[in-house]
């Protein structure tokens, strides 16, 4: 999902052309670390605590890699596991409820397997959230305090994502999503040839969700509908700042939603045909200065995308 991939990046002041938020840690990406977690499967709580190391700056999966320890996504790197770029750890916990809806009590505990009518699920109502806080790291040349000699400053910035999310089973029909918040604080270098130390600057945010629903149509026939939304005033400004006169696109809005219908075919089972078509969010690549000192962009268009995919198992 979009918000998965946000990176949280702050917004650049318009006369200093300075911010110092640039963490790039994101959901999507694989990190090491210990987990502790329990529960009920088929209803009642379940949770999790988590320690796990940090990338924060943005480390492609090819270089986010460990020669300590072997995962098997690192199969192209020699299978070993992910890098880490500060020795700080972040804290991760989450906590989930499960009501189990069916009627009757005796199957609440019981597997439900598949039949002629498809897959089956017991009938529930899902609520559950997460907690990280980490601290990014980011390090500078600036003075010692004599104010000649040179010396490395670390700036490491606090940061969480927390969220919210939901899942309702019917027979044949799944709803699902989350709502996520992400805050990092800003410590801004003092201004000169060299820093001396760091100040605190407006924080950098930007939230997020989705909400999809899952209808078995048919024994073979799978309809989806997605909606997914990001919201970023910092993308907006920056992308008017420094997208002008580049081939990057720049958000229209600090709000950008994206709606996704699709379909899934069972063909076979162990092959699956699927179609998306998504419907975008607005983009800019110029734009101007109007009369009273706003950005503006010009020529807004649109780019929605059809996506076809087979996928086959052996």
């Amino acid at each position: 999902m979009t918000f998965t991939l946000e990176s949280n990046i702050g917004v650049i002041n318009s006369l200093t052309k300075q911010q110092n938020v640039a963490n790039q840690f994101m959901f999507a990406n694989a990190a090491k670390g210990i987990e502790l977690s329990g529960g009920h499967l088929y209803g009642g709580y379940h949770y999790s605590v988590a320690i796990i190391d940090q990338n924060s700056s943005g480390l492609n999966q090819a270089d986010n890699t460990s020669q300590f320890v072997p995962s098997a996504t690192g199969g192209a790197n020699g299978g070993v596991g992910f890098a880490s770029n500060t020795s700080a750890k972040a804290f991760y916990t989450r906590f989930s409820y499960r009501f189990n809806l069916e009627r009757d009590e005796a199957s609440r505990k019981d597997v439900q397997a598949a039949g002629p009518t498809g897959p089956r699920d017991h009938t529930y109502l899902n609520f559950g959230g997460f907690y990280l806080r980490g601290n990014s790291r980011q390090g500078f040349v600036g003075l010692q305090a004599n104010g000649t000699d040179t010396t490395l400053l670390t700036a490491r910035e606090p940061y969480y994502r927390t969220d919210g999310d939901f899942s309702f089973n019917y027979p044949k029909l799944n709803i699902y999503g989350l709502y996520m918040h992400d805050k990092d604080n800003n410590l801004l270098p003092t201004l000169g040839p060299y820093p001396v130390r760091f100040v605190s600057g407006v924080p950098a945010t930007f939230s997020g969700g989705f909400v999809q629903s899952d209808f078995l149509a048919l024994p073979w026939i799978m309809l989806i509908m997605r909606w997914d939304s990001v919201n970023s005033s910092a993308d907006r400004i920056n992308g008017f700042a420094l997208a002008g006169g580049t081939p990057f696109f720049a958000p229209l809005r600090s709000t950008r939603n994206r709606y996704t219908p699709g379909v899934q075919f069972l063909i076979h089972p162990n092959i699956k045909a699927s179609f998306e078509y998504q419907f975008r969010p607005q983009q800019s690549v110029e734009s101007v200065t109007s009369a009273t000192d706003l950005q503006q962009a010009q020529n807004p268009f649109r780019i929605n995308t059809a996506l076809f995919g087979l996928e086959f198992v052996y």
